[in-house]
């Protein structure tokens, strides 16, 4: 099963810089534009991205608000956010961060850099989205082992009770119960 791309949704009003990273990306990852902060909020909805390169500086609603917004809703607390911005002093850059974003990418960027970034992000959201699908295959599987088990032990139980079977019968019937048990309050650990 080959993994699919990781999509970037890049959010700038400026072209240049959108062509820029197009070029970068575009071979390796699946690429959404948005080129305001408006339509970045639009299209993450259609889009569902898993990483957004974020201009900060933008007319209208700015990458700041953006990522903020965006933060506030559950569907996107996954989502890796990267602002890209001119301003260089730390205080924008922890403004960057108490926004909600992820990382901050100083312009004018070196293409290398970016590219590496972006591709340590693309590594950490496939490892989510892998043990995310792994925690849902353990939920099902301890819900759909629960009756099973619960009819085993009820059966299990009955036999001893309702026979007069003696030594190592018994004895069997025993660890079925008490095996029965533990697989229970596994599944109920995992559910």
């Amino acid at each position: 099963m080959t993994t699919p791309k990781t999509k970037i949704l890049i959010v700038d009003d400026n072209i240049d810089n959108i062509d820029v990273l197009e070029e970068l990306l575009e071979d390796d990852y699946f690429l959404g534009i948005a080129q305001s902060g408006e339509e970045c909020l639009e299209k993450a909805h259609e889009f569902k991205e898993d990483i957004i390169l974020l201009d900060v500086m933008m007319p209208g609603i700015d990458g700041h608000t953006v990522c903020q917004q965006l933060r506030e809703n559950p569907d996107f607390l996954s989502t890796k956010i990267l602002m890209i911005s001119a301003k260089a002093r730390s205080e924008e850059i922890l403004k960057g961060y108490t926004s909600g974003a992820d990382d901050y990418i100083v312009k004018p960027f070196e293409k290398n850099e970016v590219r590496a970034k972006i591709d340590v992000y693309s590594k950490i959201v496939n490892v989510e989205k892998s043990n995310k699908e792994k925690i849902e295959i353990l939920t099902q599987l301890a819900q759909n082992l629960q009756d099973p088990l619960q009819e085993i032990k009820t059966y299990a139980q009955n036999l001893q009770e309702n026979t007069s079977l003696e030594g190592t019968h018994k004895e069997y019937l025993t660890h079925i119960i008490e095996k029965a048990n533990l697989l229970e309050n596994l599944a109920k650990e995992i559910h």
